[in-house]
């Protein structure tokens, strides 16, 4: 596992998100308990928010704030989750307001 968080956080480094996601699901796929999967939870939340999708990142933040509560990544999402949950309900106001405004709602 540590291996897979190793080599996804240096392809996000790079950009490379979408190489980053493999390594990260991995872990969370194949070692959802491991120390680790904590790393990998809090680099998919910042891919996530980097990609404008607040829903994903709220979802690996819960996550580690459920399942690893005493780990250094608890903290920072502790405090990232207010913010993170603010921008995830104003993103799912904007799209329940384009559905009923039949799509013509900007992003």
């Amino acid at each position: 596992a540590a291996v897979h968080v190793g080599l996804g956080t240096e392809l996000m480094k790079k950009g490379d998100l979408d190489g980053m996601k493999t390594h990260m699901d991995w872990v969370l796929e194949k070692t959802p308990t491991c120390p680790e999967a904590a790393t990998a939870h809090m680099r998919l939340a910042i891919g996530a928010w980097n990609m404008q999708d607040p829903k994903t990142a709220l979802t690996h933040l819960e996550a580690i704030v459920k399942d690893f509560p005493d780990s250094p990544e608890a903290a920072d999402s502790r405090e990232a989750l207010p913010a993170v949950k603010q921008r995830a309900a104003a993103q799912a106001e904007k799209e329940k307001q384009k559905e009923q405004e039949g799509g013509d709602a900007p992003k």
